[in-house]
């Protein structure tokens, strides 16, 4: 007989299992956003970006609402100073002024009444009726009342009294002046009148 080699068996134990170690290579991986930071920076940013408005606001309030007025109050304190200053010196070069006024009175005749000083005037009434009146046309009259002088002229003729007027009312030294005139008796010429002027005297010169 001829021997047969037998041939060994696997052995088919579902136990027996052959077991492989190969390591897998692992890689990272995100699972998760943080949302949350993301938005605590955009809070941050929008803080920050308020605030620099409010800053530059701010700015603009304090020199409209506080610089600019107290800018304007200064500068009116300092010409208050210098208007008190100013008076200041006045009445200091004028603390003599009672004494220097009492003696021009006694001069200038300040202590008379106002019909005395009208009379110191008169002579320079009689100036003015010579500068404007007397030289052009015939005199019959003249009555001084305090400042208003009355004229009565003789014969003369209307143009003449028109421009007598005129030039009297364009004259400083009067503060009124008025004329009437009638027909001149007597006068073979129709054209011929007598004058009345009045004049209020304002003083001064021409």
């Amino acid at each position: 007989m001829t021997e047969q080699s037998e041939t060994p068996k696997k052995n088919k134990n579902p136990l027996s299992k052959e077991i492989s170690f190969q390591k897998k290579s692992v890689y990272p991986t995100k699972t998760s956003i943080n949302f949350i930071a993301d938005d605590q920076q955009k809070k941050d940013k929008k803080a920050v970006v308020l605030f620099v408005v409010f800053l530059l606001v701010l700015a603009v309030f304090v020199k409209f609402a506080v610089i600019d007025p107290l800018n304007k109050i200064s500068s009116l304190e300092k010409q208050y100073n210098d208007t008190e200053t100013l008076i200041e010196q006045y009445q200091s070069a004028n603390q003599d002024y009672s004494d220097i006024k009492a003696k021009y009175d006694s001069l200038s005749g300040s202590f008379m009444t106002d019909d005395e000083k009208s009379h110191m005037n008169r002579m320079d009434m009689i100036q003015m009726l010579e500068d404007d009146l007397i030289n052009d046309v015939p005199v019959q009259s003249i009555q001084i009342t305090g400042s208003s002088i009355s004229v009565h002229t003789g014969s003369t003729t209307l143009p003449v009294v028109s421009d007598l007027l005129a030039k009297m009312q364009n004259d400083s030294r009067n503060s009124y002046v008025t004329v009437t005139t009638t027909s001149a008796s007597g006068a073979s010429d129709s054209t011929m009148v007598t004058a009345d002027f009045e004049i209020v005297y304002a003083g001064g010169t021409e």
